[in-house]
C-alpha cells in the first residue's frame, strides 16, 4: 500500500471524510505552513549552483566541487561505411565524402547527412553497455565544415544541434563527451582558433563536456595555446586537451589550465618505458595527462600506466581495436537519394548487427 506524506496525507484524509474534528485543523496548520515556506522561497533570491564541470588542479582532474576524477573513454568513428560515387571507390576522407555528399545535395545537406549519422552512432541502449564496462566518456571528432554554414560574405555561423543532441543524450546516461576538435588540411591558425572559441562560447557552461581536445593544423603547438588562452578568456573552465605536446610547453599549459595528451600505438616494453618518462615529466611540471589511442582496444592501457586514458573504437570494422565489429556498409553516395543514405547510414549503426568482440 502506498502511504502519502504531509500535504497529501492530509488532502487524502479530508477527501474521504474520515478525520475526527479535531484533524483538519492540524491539517489547516500543515498547509499553512507549506504556504509560508512556499512564499519564503518565492521572495528569496534564487540560488544559482554552477554546474559539475570537469577541470583540473595541477596534475589532478577535479570536479568543480573539488572532487578528484579520472576519465576511461572510448572512441566513436567519425564515419565507419565504405562510400562510393557512382560505383568508384572513395579513399574514406572525410573531407572528400563531404564535398560528394555537396554536389548533390548542397552543404546543409551533407551536414545533415554526418549529423544523422552522429545522432544513430549510440542508443540509450548502448550507454547502458559502455556504464557497464566502465566506461564514463565519449571521444567526439568535430570538423569546423560539419559544425559551421557559411552566409554570403563568408561569415562562419556554429551549428551544434548534433552536437548538443549527443552529449545531452551521454551526458543524461552520466558519460561525458570529449569534443576532439580536428584540423582540416586547408585550416589556417585563425581559421583553427576562431573556430575552437566558438565551440568554447557554445559549451563552456554544458556540464556533460569533460574535455576540448585541440590538434594543431601544422606542426606548431603554439597555435593550441592561442587556442586554450580563448577558451580560458571566455571564462570556460573545462578540461583543455592538447595533442602530444613537448614538456618545453609545459609553463605555458600550466598558465592555461591545459592537460596533455600523450598518443599510444602499442604497449610493448619499451614504448611503456619511453611512455612512464613522459608522463613523469608532465606530473612533476604539474600537468595532468591523458593517454589516447585510436589503435589500441578500449581495455589495453592500464590504469596502472595513467589513470586517464581514452582508446580503441566502439563500433567499427578492425576487430583489433573495436568492442563490436563488422564488415563495412557500402554506401554510393553518387546514386542512392537523400532519405536511402540517412536510412542505410542509420540500419548500419544498430549495435544488434555488429559482433561483440
Amino acid at each position: 500500500m502506498k502511504t502519502e506524506t504531509g500535504t497529501e496525507f492530509a488532502l487524502a484524509c479530508l477527501a474521504a471524510g474520515t478525520l475526527a474534528a479535531g484533524v483538519p485543523v492540524i491539517a489547516a496548520c500543515i498547509l499553512g505552513s507549506k504556504a509560508k515556506k512556499d512564499a519564503k522561497k518565492e521572495s528569496a533570491p534564487e540560488e544559482i549552483k554552477e554546474p559539475n564541470i570537469i577541470t583540473n588542479i595541477g596534475s589532478s582532474l577535479v570536479s568543480r566541487e573539488g572532487a578528484e576524477m579520472s576519465l576511461k573513454g572510448i572512441n566513436i568513428s567519425e564515419f565507419s561505411v565504405s562510400c562510393r560515387k557512382n560505383g568508384r571507390a572513395l579513399t574514406g576522407d572525410c573531407r572528400e565524402i563531404f564535398n560528394c555528399l555537396e554536389e548533390r545535395f548542397g552543404s546543409y545537406g551533407a551536414r545533415e547527412v554526418f549529423g544523422r549519422y552522429l545522432d544513430s552512432s549510440v542508443s540509450e541502449k548502448d550507454l547502458k553497455i559502455l556504464k557497464k564496462a566502465g566506461i564514463n566518456c565519449l571521444r567526439i571528432p568535430v570538423r569546423d565544415f560539419l559544425t559551421e554554414k557559411y552566409g554570403k560574405k563568408g561569415k562562419a555561423t556554429l551549428v551544434p544541434e548534433h552536437l548538443d543532441k549527443i552529449t545531452e543524450l551521454c551526458g543524461k546516461a552520466g558519460i561525458k563527451t570529449v569534443l576532439a576538435v580536428l584540423p582540416s588540411a586547408e585550416n589556417k591558425e585563425e581559421k583553427y582558433i576562431a573556430f575552437v572559441s566558438s565551440l568554447s562560447e557554445h559549451f563552456k557552461e554544458n556540464e556533460y563536456i569533460a574535455a576540448y581536445e585541440l590538434s594543431s593544423p601544422s606542426e606548431n603547438s603554439d597555435i593550441c595555446i592561442k587556442a586554450a588562452k580563448e577558451i580560458r578568456a571566455s571564462g570556460d573552465k573545462h578540461i583543455i586537451i592538447i595533442d602530444n605536446p613537448s614538456i618545453g610547453l609545459a609553463s605555458s599549459m600550466a598558465q592555461s589550465g591545459c592537460a596533455a595528451g600523450l598518443t599510444v600505438t602499442d604497449t610493448d616494453k619499451e614504448t611503456v618505458n619511453t611512455l612512464k618518462d613522459k608522463l613523469t615529466a608532465f606530473e612533476e611540471a604539474k600537468i595532468p595527462s591523458i593517454l589516447l589511442s585510436e589503435t589500441l582496444p578500449f581495455d589495453e592501457i592500464s590504469g596502472d600506466i595513467c589513470k586517464n586514458s581514452v582508446s580503441g573504437y566502439f563500433k567499427g570494422s578492425n576487430i583489433k581495436n573495436c568492442m563490436y565489429c563488422k564488415t563495412k556498409e557500402i554506401v554510393d553516395i553518387g546514386r542512392e537519394k537523400f532519405d536511402d543514405i540517412n536510412k542505410k547510414l542509420a540500419d548500419s549503426l544498430e549495435t544488434k548487427t555488429y559482433s561483440k568482440m
